[in-house]
């Protein structure tokens, strides 16, 4: 069954649109794990805590992590006694930011994979093709950019992502706070260059392959 014209452009722009947001959310999701606090804290020049010792602060920053992704109570976390209310009030509303955009990576995923097979079977292979290479393109410029920004002037980066997500001053905290002595700054850069070359090489590969199906479409039409 076709769809009209207008549907399929339409269709296509969204996919485009959507690709991005969902490579970036997935590596954020990849990176917000136990995991990959346990490569920070194996790293050797990785700054130590001043207040915690490493089994210590290995168990209660996963909680943490754990807690962030909706899989521990607001009361795990207090349970924890390492946090004060300013704290415990701040991971609440990052509880709610990240848990929000883990349920939203996941509605991305079914999205693009459904709306690439309704363009695939109602539209042309090409249409499906296109969408895939323009919306892989789209994310190299966007988070190619993004990328180079938070490298060169990561502070600035910091602030302004803070920002937008969170009110006031809320998120920022003492050096002696559990969650800084947690995840000081180079845990934040590191994530954040690993998301965005994540993210890019990614999106380099789906280039690739959209850029083929693309040159075999049309090939066939």
């Amino acid at each position: 069954m076709k769809i009209p014209p207008w549907a399929t452009t339409l269709l296509g722009a969204l996919v485009v649109i959507a690709l991005p947001v969902f490579l970036v959310l997935s590596n954020v999701n990849l990176i917000m794990t136990p995991w990959f606090v346990r490569f920070q804290y194996a790293k050797p020049d990785f700054p130590p805590s001043e207040r915690f010792d490493t089994a210590s602060r290995t168990k209660f920053a996963i909680e943490t992590v754990r807690y962030t992704r909706g899989e521990l109570t607001h009361a795990d976390l207090q349970n924890l006694n390492v946090y004060n209310e300013r704290e415990l009030s701040h991971m609440r509303d990052v509880q709610d930011v990240a848990t929000r955009a883990l349920a939203l990576d996941y509605a991305l995923g079914i999205f693009i994979v459904v709306g690439l097979l309704v363009l695939w079977r109602a539209a042309s292979a090409l249409a499906a093709w296109s969408a895939l290479f323009i919306g892989a393109g789209l994310t190299l410029a966007i988070f190619g950019a993004i990328g180079l920004f938070a490298l060169v002037a990561f502070d600035a980066f910091f602030v302004l992502f803070h920002r937008l997500f969170f009110v006031g001053d809320s998120w920022l905290f003492l050096t002696t706070d559990s969650l800084i002595q947690f995840y000081p700054e180079p845990f934040w850069v590191d994530a954040s260059l690993g998301i965005a070359v994540l993210t890019l090489l990614e999106a380099l590969v789906l280039l690739a392959i959209g850029w083929w199906g693309r040159r075999v479409s049309s090939k066939r039409a």
